[in-house]
């Protein structure tokens, strides 16, 4: 659950993206896991999804977290939160994204997607991060390259 102010509005990475709507100071908490909120999609079952545009919107929209075991779909906006290699979010201490520098209001609120937990011995993998071969030659078009091997999108950052 968003712990600050933000709003959506186009975003020069990609589609949407999440904005701080005030003044971030570094080391707040801005989204923090809510089982009310946020829902939890068990491995397991996401491996056994027949509906593939289910699939397909949890492979963009959900992160894997290995403290709950599934897979997670931010109930608010947080799940517009763009990737970014100088990504102004950081994982805390439990499932928390904390600003890891001040963030200014009308700044794009983004996070380093290849930090987040992936998924051990899940075949469904593969298939699941699949479009980050995609996703990465878009990426270093427009001036967003990566320089680690992980994979994810909204996938869990260890946080």
């Amino acid at each position: 659950m968003l712990k600050v102010q933000t709003r959506l509005d186009r975003s020069t990475i990609q589609g949407l993206g999440l904005y701080a709507a005030e003044f971030i100071p570094q080391g707040t908490i801005v989204w923090e896991y809510h089982p009310d909120i946020d829902l939890v999609y068990p491995a397991a079952k996401v491996r056994t999804l027949a509906d593939h545009r289910l699939r397909n919107f949890l492979c963009i929209y959900a992160y894997y977290s290995r403290r709950v075991g599934g897979y997670i779909l931010c109930g608010d906006h947080a799940r517009f939160v763009n990737h970014s290699e100088s990504a102004n979010l950081t994982g805390g201490p439990g499932e928390v994204s904390v600003a890891n520098r001040d963030i200014h209001e009308g700044e794009e609120i983004t996070d380093d997607y290849f930090t987040y937990d992936r998924p051990e011995g899940d075949e469904y993998v593969e298939e699941f991060f699949a479009f980050e071969h995609l996703l990465r030659p878009a990426f270093r078009q427009n001036g967003h390259t990566h320089s680690n091997g992980a994979s994810q999108h909204h996938g869990i950052p260890a946080r």
